[in-house]
């Protein structure tokens, strides 16, 4: 903004898989983007109950952290923003976060 170069109030970001995940938890917690694009991203973590990234311990385990790492569970601060989310997802998509 104050270099001129691009209106604060219309930027955008998106991201694929785990830069789909890491779009939806910047929108959710900072007001650095107006809008987001999540592309085969893994929202609910409790849906990977095993593990993700380089969390070993299961959700039994470690409830509170995989509740804390799941965009989905911050959808009311998202409608609270108005920020909008286009989440796309592939009937092929290979992404374990977000098998039926």
């Amino acid at each position: 903004d104050q270099l001129g170069v691009a209106d604060p109030h219309r930027i955008c970001i998106g991201g694929h898989s785990y830069g789909a995940y890491m779009t939806a938890n910047l929108l959710a917690h900072t007001d650095l983007f107006r809008a987001g694009i999540c592309r085969s991203g893994a929202f609910n973590r409790s849906l990977t109950p095993f593990g993700f990234q380089s969390e070993d311990r299961t959700y039994w385990e470690a409830t509170d952290t995989y509740t804390k790492m799941s965009p989905f569970v911050y959808a009311k601060q998202l409608a609270e923003k108005k920020a909008p989310l286009l989440l796309i997802h592939g009937q092929e998509d290979p992404n374990p976060g977000t098998f039926p």
